[in-house]
């Protein structure tokens, strides 16, 4: 069996020796000083080469348990860790960890963590983290953590984060944060939050939050989106954004500081008074109502949500388009039944001399749906639908009725 193994470490040694041989002026640019067609290291320095292996370049390097050598212009094997004190350019694979001080120009794959202290291209795999110290133009995956500590032209995967302290020119997908610390050319995702401190020019998606400075492109996230001016489109149930100058955002609350924000007051044909909240953007923006009715028969209150679209903008008139969702209490604090008005509005605004504010009004067709029971089961009645309606459907459970209506109020 022993002879065997001696046997074909021996063909592998003359192939190795015979292939590169022809290659030996690719190596001028290596920073040790000889040139070996092989090593073979137990673990440093009990080797091939004994001390001097720092200072020599191999074509073939293999190190049983761990060695330190000067180069690899081929390819490197370690049990447990492969050190190179210049540069690697070829591929190497380590039991526990890779780590260069030069360049990196080829493949790393590691158990733990690949190194390199210079600049990196080609592919880097660890289970744990790989780390480049300068500009890296490279694919790296890793199962916890990736970092480029410059900028960074490929793609980071990671299973907890990403980090590129300079630009990012590609794509970071983590399951928990990605950052980069200038801009983004690419494709951000995140089980939790991106950050780029400059420009984005793509996407990032969040399970969370997306932080940029100027956006062009989209922002997803599940919670919130907080960008300056933004050239795209922002969506997630908050948006915060200094300006939009194209596109819209879409949530359900979206707060633009140079964008549209509204208080109105009106009344409607059931005699009710509403006073209304509108943030975002013209063409797209949500609502936020409250409104009351001091009639005796059917007093109470209602609270509701919607959103809407300016479908025309212009310096001294408007036209908006706006569905609305409201839970109406009748006689009491809080109607402990289902008793909603559904509300699809057009409204034409005046606005004189040009300003903000506004006088305006417009037709709405109404639909008003109530449960027969309260949530404690006694039975429920609602008063809301005035006489003329178009519709009324009484159902086992639910009546619907639907009608014509008409708003008027300022806005300012």
């Amino acid at each position: 069996m022993k002879t065997r193994i001696f046997f074909l470490t021996g063909i592998l040694l003359s192939i190795f020796s015979g292939l590169f041989a022809s290659s030996a002026d690719s190596t001028k640019a290596m920073d040790s000083t000889h040139v070996l067609p092989y090593q073979i290291t137990f673990i440093s320095p009990i080797g091939t080469n004994g001390i001097n292996a720092m200072n020599t370049t191999h074509y073939l390097s293999v190190n049983v348990i761990a060695g330190y050598n000067g180069g690899v212009n081929g390819i490197e094997f370690g049990g447990f860790a492969n050190v190179l004190a210049h540069d690697m350019v070829g591929s190497q694979f380590a039991g526990f960890a890779n780590v260069v001080k030069g360049n990196v120009k080829g493949l790393q794959a590691a158990g733990f963590v690949n190194y390199a202290h210079q600049n990196s291209e080609g592919i880097m795999l660890a289970g744990f983290s790989n780390q480049s110290m300068h500009s890296a133009k490279v694919m790296q995956a890793a199962g916890f953590s990736n970092q480029v500590i410059g900028s960074c032209q490929g793609a980071q995967f990671a299973g907890f984060s990403n980090f590129c302290k300079d630009s990012l020119t590609g794509a970071q997908a983590s399951g928990f944060v990605n950052f980069s610390g200038g801009t983004v050319t690419g494709f951000q995702a995140a089980g939790f939050i991106n950050i780029t401190a400059s420009d984005l020019t793509g996407m990032q998606i969040s399970g969370f939050a997306n932080v940029a400075k100027n956006v062009q492109g989209t922002q997803i996230s599940g919670f919130i989106n907080v960008a300056k001016t933004v050239k795209g489109s922002q969506i997630s149930f908050i948006n915060v954004a200094d300006s939009f100058e194209q596109g819209v955002p879409i949530g359900f609350l979206s707060f633009v500081k140079k964008g549209y924000h509204t208080f109105s007051i009106g009344g409607n044909e059931m005699g009710w008074a509403e006073m209304q909240f509108r943030t975002g953007a013209d063409k797209f923006h949500n609502v936020f109502a409250v409104a009351i009715n001091p009639i005796p028969k059917s007093s109470g209150w209602a609270h509701g949500y919607g959103v809407g679209s300016k479908l025309l903008n212009t310096s001294q008139s408007d036209i908006t388009l706006d569905l609305m969702a409201f839970q109406v209490h009748e006689n009491q604090i809080f109607t402990d039944a289902y008793n909603a008005l559904y509300r699809l509005s057009a409204r034409y605004e005046f606005h004189p001399g040009g300003k903000k504010f506004a006088i305006w009004g417009g037709p709405s067709l109404n639909l008003h749906q109530y449960s027969t029971e309260r949530f404690d089961g006694t039975e429920f009645e609602s008063n809301l639908a005035p006489s003329y309606t178009l519709l009324q459907q009484k159902g086992t459970y639910i009546h619907s009725n639907l009608w014509f209506g008409g708003q008027i109020g300022i806005s300012f």
